[in-house]
């Protein structure tokens, strides 16, 4: 009788362990993703600002 009743606590619990580790690599995910465009808009940024002193340097050489 105790068989039943311990094989399907430990299912529930392993499913329940299993939906934990499943939502903190979720939001280790969306955080990395973040940082990954943060990172990308500063790069941008950047290239931006090369371009405009790139031109400046141009209209004043001619």
């Amino acid at each position: 009788l105790l068989s039943p009743i311990s094989s399907s606590s430990s299912s529930s619990s392993s499913s329940y362990c299993h939906h934990r580790h499943h939502h903190h690599h979720h939001h280790y995910y969306r955080h990395h993703y973040h940082h990954y465009r943060r990172h990308q808009h500063h790069y941008y940024l950047r290239q931006q600002h090369q371009h405009k002193q790139r031109y400046h340097s141009q209209q004043r050489e001619q």
